[in-house]
């Protein structure tokens, strides 16, 4: 079966056509893949992932400049996204016929560096591959209503099988009791953030009008992302967001065709980058089916609402993500950071870490 292939235009998402560096150097080859790192999910699309090329080796770098002090005081939503785009890179690899091999935090010495990659050698692409492949540049976040027809079983647990393959596990909730607690904590979260005054300060930088998405810095949620007109996307705050989020967010969890809770066995940065894959592969599975997803963080991000998620879920571990899955309409991609802006030449020590 031929590899999909793309070549890659500045800060927008790659158009598939047929071209990859397949004689050029393992330098060349990986650089190519980071066009489809930089399409992973983040939170609020902060996009915080710095990357070094020496040789064979590709070093992820969480960009610690770009944290939520409030929101996420231990990181644990920085290096999830971090671990979504190696997913991607992973993923491109196998595409193309490469084969790599991983090591996560590896060195202790310098706890920005999340992962290294090493190319080792070439191995025939599977039909999985080039469908998982295919689906990064159509995978987009949608904040949308969904269609209320259901997604056929076999692909639920389909999905779940997809995270245990990468260390973590995915609860499916599916009584209405658990369903309606749940969406009940996302709204009370939500309620409880907006009235925070430093998470309201906090979040909309990561905020954009919608009349500037092509304008730099190419990051941050835009308004027509969330719904939001050119005219609101100018004006929303994060408190008046939290307000509209938590009146939205009990429908649409009740009425998502499915909801889902990911962990982890353990609650380390090693365990967060097994979560951030995890995702991007269930999300990309999804992708594949014509189904998108969108997340709640709330009851996670608060402490106390985590431990009443877990006590709901009933599952050995630690929850780390919540997201609903359904079908519905496209919606339009968030701007990305040009390869320029992520790739350097020397070992990142300027880069603070609170983890």
């Amino acid at each position: 079966m031929r590899p999909y292939s793309s070549v890659s235009v500045a800060g927008t998402r790659p158009a598939l056509t047929l071209s990859f560096p397949h004689d050029a150097s393992s330098e060349r080859k990986l650089r190519c893949v980071l066009q489809y790192a930089v399409l992973a999910p983040s939170g609020h699309n902060m996009q915080p992932w710095t990357f070094r090329i020496e040789g064979d080796t590709l070093e992820l770098f969480g960009d610690f400049s770009r944290t939520l002090p409030e929101a996420d005081p231990q990181n644990r939503e920085l290096v999830m996204s971090c671990g979504a785009a190696l997913l991607n890179i992973r993923v491109a690899l196998r595409n193309f016929g490469y084969t790599a091999i991983t090591e996560l935090c590896p060195d202790p010495e310098r706890p920005h560096l999340l992962a290294a990659l090493k190319l080792t050698g070439q191995a025939p692409a599977g039909r999985t591959d080039h469908r998982l492949f295919k689906a990064i540049p159509e995978r987009r976040t949608n904040r949308n209503a969904f269609e209320p027809r259901p997604i056929p079983r076999a692909l639920l647990y389909r999905w779940q099988r997809a995270a245990g393959y990468e260390d973590a596990w995915l609860h499916l909730v599916d009584s209405p009791q658990e369903r309606q607690a749940i969406a009940e904590m996302i709204a009370e979260g939500g309620r409880e953030l907006a009235t925070r005054n430093p998470y309201c300060e906090e979040i909309p930088r990561w905020l954009r009008p919608n009349n500037q998405i092509n304008s730099v810095p190419r990051d941050g949620v835009p308004g027509h992302a969330m719904g939001l007109g050119d005219l609101a996307s100018s004006l929303v705050g994060a408190s008046s967001l939290g307000a509209i989020q938590a009146r939205r967010d009990c429908d649409l969890v009740m009425k998502a065709p499915a909801f889902f809770v990911l962990g982890t066995d353990e609650a380390d940065v090693g365990a967060w980058m097994l979560a951030g894959q995890a995702l991007g592969r269930v999300l990309l599975a999804a992708q594949s089916e014509g189904v998108t997803a969108s997340f709640f963080l709330q009851p996670i991000e608060l402490p106390h609402l985590r431990s009443k998620l877990s006590a709901t879920i009933r599952e050995n571990g630690y929850p780390q993500i919540t997201f609903r899955l359904g079908y519905g309409a496209r919606v339009q991609p968030t701007p990305r950071r040009p390869i320029s802006d992520v790739l350097v030449r020397d070992v990142p020590n300027k880069l603070s870490t609170v983890i």
